[in-house]
């Protein structure tokens, strides 16, 4: 299973680590770059997928790549060919392409304490492998803060079930997972210490 998971978007870098007991995020722009560790108790399993484009620089973008293929096609033809006009062709190409592939994501959102989301590229560097993290992700989450704060013997049974439904409010566990796990609790303090059933 993935671990760790790098993520690269032009100059936008995303890089996730996997810990026992957290989850290592950072976040490197071209002109900034923070790094957090996000404890699983401030971990949720609320996640927003989300998808945006920006249709209006894609157009220009066919536009000025049309303009250029004719552009070149006259460099052989043309005798008074404009150079200038050619090289700002080439330019604003660029920017347009440059400025739609930003502006394009295909984006998961996952609900945190601080900052508020986590944002993890769905399809980089393939789809298959951000699935992976994102499975392993809720699967050492849910096994840390269940042995933490519900399979801890510390704890009364009245306690862990107040933990436990304060783990299935962030959708830590499901509904199936609560049942589960609320019926091994009360089988659990039905048993005297020395292992027979109270009356």
């Amino acid at each position: 299973m993935i671990k760790e998971l790098k993520q690269r978007n032009l100059f936008h870098l995303k890089h996730f680590k996997l810990y026992e007991d957290r989850l290592y995020y950072k976040n490197k722009a071209l002109f900034s770059s923070f790094e957090l560790e996000i404890p699983f108790e401030n971990l949720t399993n609320h996640v927003i997928y989300q998808k945006s484009s920006k249709p209006i620089l894609w157009l220009f973008t066919g536009f000025f790549f049309i303009v250029f293929v004719t552009k070149t096609y006259y460099i052989f033809i043309d005798t008074d060919f404009d150079l200038g006009i050619y090289l700002a062709v080439i330019a604003l190409l660029a920017i347009t392409y440059t400025g739609a592939t930003l502006g394009q994501k295909d984006v998961m959102l996952i609900k945190v304490g601080n900052p508020e989301f986590i944002e993890i590229y769905n399809k980089k560097p393939d789809e298959n492998s951000v699935t992976e993290f994102h499975i392993l992700l809720k699967k050492a989450s849910k096994e840390f803060l269940l042995n933490k704060y519900v399979y801890d013997k510390s704890f009364s049974s009245h306690q862990q079930k107040q933990h436990l439904s304060a783990l299935q409010e962030i959708r830590i566990i499901d509904d199936f997972d609560l049942k589960l796990i609320t019926a091994k609790i009360n089988d659990a303090s039905s048993d005297s210490p020395i292992g027979f059933k109270i009356p």
